[in-house]
């Protein structure tokens, strides 16, 4: 076979067995190995500076692995223990900092084309080492998008675009402005378990203070670089990175990462947005459409019939403190009584505002009995006065029950509110359970027969 011809084989060969490999470690330590074999050297390494990446050929740890790093600078020849005067050849993987593929083989020098084909073997471990790693940065990229897809916690999403980060660059550190002191940061590497952050002043890392002043990437020749993150368009924080020794940091690379980062965290702001704006701006509790979505989601756990109480809650004589102290003194009492519906159920529970002066209540679990003891006691803790501008506000209300059965949460919300216009239909201060078709009025927590 003619020597061109040959050449070409070896790095086809070369090709097949590196691009085999999905990890860049693996498809290094195969790529020396068959490097030595091609050119018959007892001695190949692939160097970063005078860091040996990977070797074969001579123990780990060697301090023989110093006379290869001299080979790129000039020398042909090498003294190797065991070996004698070796022949040496040498070539860059593509940039300076991607590594030089060292190869050295005892008694003759290599020939031109042997330097050729060491030349071609190195052109294409750079050109497979570059594309496992987009491939790798691609397959991150790729799950922390689906992370941010399917509204995973922020918590999650960051803890993952880090250790990503980590993977493709190395040390990386996310840098936000502590909400609390303009001038602090809060500060996370990432890595296992929940996010760990610390404070820290701003001043302690001039060149990410610098970004987050001047929302433009900084770096230091050679050395660390740090992007700005954003939320909706606001400069936040940045990510910065180290290289690791012997290598160029990537600035694309950890501005992709950064760009997720800032992505992460708008969507995170829109989605609080979004709940905000399905909660009631005066009380906080959820408006009438959140309040549905919760209770068809417990409806959807197909409950037995007779464990899920619905309470519809009236107040009554609200509308007598609007037209007597004003509306200013309506939204502070409408503001207290949130609170003290919300005190008078159990954590678990759903309490909304339906619009004006209607509440409602969801018990999970809950029979009948616990239902009238809830609904009684918030009769009770509505009734207290309440100091507002202008003297005290007093209010009762009127209380509807219905407890769930085949109905849906329409159907449902539609029979406690029959049973609370019966309570408010008999005096109000009191409630009424509603069965499937009759109702029972209640004073208190005593059954008026």
């Amino acid at each position: 076979m003619a020597e061109g011809a040959l050449a070409a084989q070896h790095l086809v060969e070369l090709l097949a067995t590196v691009s085999g490999y999905d990890d860049e470690d693996t498809a290094i330590h195969a790529a020396v190995e068959r490097a030595a074999e091609t050119v018959e050297a007892e001695v190949c390494a692939l160097l970063i500076g005078d860091t040996v990446i990977d070797a074969v050929g001579l123990p780990e740890g060697s301090a023989d692995y110093a006379e290869l790093a001299r080979v790129p600078r000039g020398r042909g020849r090498v003294e190797l223990p065991g070996l004698g005067a070796c022949g040496a050849g040498w070539a860059q993987l593509g940039r300076a900092d991607e590594g030089v593929l060292v190869l050295a083989r005892a008694g003759d020098d290599f020939s031109v084309a042997e330097h050729n084909l060491i030349r071609g073997m190195a052109k294409v471990l750079g050109l497979t080492l570059r594309m496992l790693r987009r491939e790798r940065l691609m397959r991150h990229l790729y799950d922390i998008q689906r992370l941010i897809s399917r509204r995973a916690p922020l918590a999650e999403v960051l803890r993952a675009t880090l250790a990503a980060a980590a993977d493709v660059l190395g040390a990386v550190e996310l840098f936000l402005v502590d909400p609390d002191d303009p001038d602090g940061a809060l500060v996370t590497t990432g890595g296992a378990g929940p996010l760990a952050w610390r404070r820290r002043p701003m001043g302690d890392d001039p060149l990410v203070a610098s970004v987050i002043a001047i929302d433009r990437v900084q770096e230091r020749p050679g050395g660390r670089i740090a992007v700005p993150v954003h939320e909706c368009g606001r400069t936040v924080g940045a990510l910065a990175a180290d290289p690791l020794p012997g290598h160029r940091l990537d600035r694309d690379n950890l501005l992709s990462f950064a760009e997720h980062v800032s992505l992460a965290l708008t969507d995170a702001e829109a989605a609080r947005d979004m709940e905000a704006a399905r909660h009631d701006t005066l009380t906080g509790l959820p408006g009438r459409a959140l309040f549905h979505e919760r209770l068809r989601h417990c409806l959807a756990q197909r409950p037995a019939p007779g464990t899920i109480a619905l309470l519809f809650v009236d107040l009554d004589g609200f509308k007598a403190v609007n037209d007597t102290l004003g509306h200013a003194a309506g939204d502070l009492l409408l503001a207290e009584l949130s609170g003290r519906l919300q005190a008078a159920v159990r954590r678990g529970d759903v309490v909304g505002r339906l619009g004006g002066d209607e509440f409602a209540v969801v018990l999970s679990p809950a029979g009948e009995d616990l239902a009238a003891e809830v609904a009684a006691r918030i009769i009770d803790e509505l009734s207290r006065p309440v100091p507002v501008p202008g003297g005290l506000a007093e209010v009762g209300c009127s209380v509807g029950v219905a407890l769930n059965g085949a109905d849906g949460d329409e159907d449902l919300l539609a029979r406690a509110d029959m049973a609370m216009y019966e309570a408010k239909r008999c005096g109000g201060g009191r409630f009424v359970l509603a069965g499937a078709e009759t109702l029972r009025l209640v004073e208190g927590a005593t059954l008026v027969p």
